[in-house]
């Protein structure tokens, strides 16, 4: 094996420690790296068999729930959204006490009615002062 760090292209501000442990390393062999690369070969098949086996496992699932959908229909069960849950009677009457008594209209012209009142009150104390 060859030394992966030429010490002499090191930089000279490094600490001389620094420099015997760098020029310690070895270059990968071309051994080594085939082997790195079957090592990461397989893992990729591995890992793709355990995807086609999931997926293949998840489409049958699919397929089963797919039929026992269409069974449903033909027997008359739906799956639809529920229908908006109701409030005893009691507490219907009582939502209806306690709801707002205006609407955006009145708001406004209340709005208006007070920002009147607030002008008319400048205007006073303008012309008194």
């Amino acid at each position: 094996t060859t030394a992966r760090y030429d010490v002499a292209a090191l930089p000279t501000f490094l600490p001389e420690r620094l420099k015997v442990r760098l020029a310690g390393y070895r270059a990968p062999t071309s051994e080594a790296l085939l082997r790195k690369e079957k090592l990461a070969a397989n893992r990729r098949v591995t890992r793709l068999a355990a995807v086609s086996h999931a997926q293949r496992a998840r489409s049958a699932h699919v397929v089963a729930v797919v039929k026992a959908k269409a069974s449903f229909k033909e027997n008359g069960i739906s799956f639809g959204p529920s229908p908006a849950p109701t409030l005893p009677k009691k507490l219907l009457l009582r939502s209806k006490a306690l709801a707002p008594k205006w609407d955006a209209a009145k708001l406004q012209t209340k709005e208006e009615s007070a920002n009147a009142r607030r002008m008319e009150l400048l205007h006073t104390k303008r012309t008194s002062a």
